[in-house]
């Protein structure tokens, strides 16, 4: 189902508790959380002041 038929539905309906009720469960069923992890290292210990790892050459 796209944006653009959950419009035209919510259009075609004239309840509003109906709407907000689809539109709950939508969202609902629908939306997701990605987690996206990422960590801090020390500049001039792990790497120098260009971002590159000290000790690596290719990486």
């Amino acid at each position: 189902m796209t944006i653009i038929d959950i419009l035209d539905l919510n259009m075609k309906l004239n309840n509003l508790s109906l709407i907000y009720t689809f539109l709950e469960q939508y969202c609902k069923d629908t939306v997701r959380t990605m987690r996206h992890y990422h960590g801090g290292c020390r500049i001039g210990k792990v790497v120098d002041y260009e971002y590159k790892v000290i000790g690596v050459d290719a990486l």
